[in-house]
């Protein structure tokens, strides 16, 4: 299994694209907010997904974690509170961002719709939207943009 998730990390660039309007969208949000690409992967892997993520055009700044995200958000997020939105297609990662950062504003977001259903409902407190178009103005109100 260690060998299989090393090469998925390792080629991810062969097969892994950007979704449709999501370079747009977050150089629209990063006028206004601190955006911070998090990644659920092994540390040793990050080079790689740094160099892809550039050869995308997103030079944002990239986080790696192997533990759950909603820690690792609640640890981005300091003790300040700032406000969080946080994005993500997996709606485990949404209840653990929920679970650590209770006031997190939540939005499911997949590259591809038609894997919604294979996925239980969503919970009533995370924002469902289709794409980037629709996702962009949502956060920015959220985040008070």
């Amino acid at each position: 299994m260690t060998a299989l998730l090393g090469e998925f990390f390792d080629t991810q660039a062969d097969w892994q694209s950007i979704a449709e309007g999501a370079a747009d969208a977050l150089a629209m949000l990063g006028q206004g907010a601190e955006i911070v690409l998090l990644t659920a992967m092994p540390h040793k892997h990050r080079a790689v997904r740094r160099a892809h993520l550039d050869a995308l055009g997103l030079d944002y700044p990239l986080l790696t974690t192997e533990m759950a995200k909603g820690p690792a958000i609640a640890k981005l997020r300091g003790l300040k509170g700032r406000p969080v939105a946080f994005v993500d297609d997996q709606p485990s990662n949404l209840v653990s961002a929920r679970n650590s950062v209770a006031d997190a504003h939540l939005f499911h977001l997949m590259a591809d719709n038609s894997l919604r259903a294979f996925l239980p409902p969503t919970p009533e407190d995370i924002v469902s939207v289709e794409d980037w178009r629709e996702a962009a103005p949502k956060i920015a109100v959220a985040l008070g943009l």
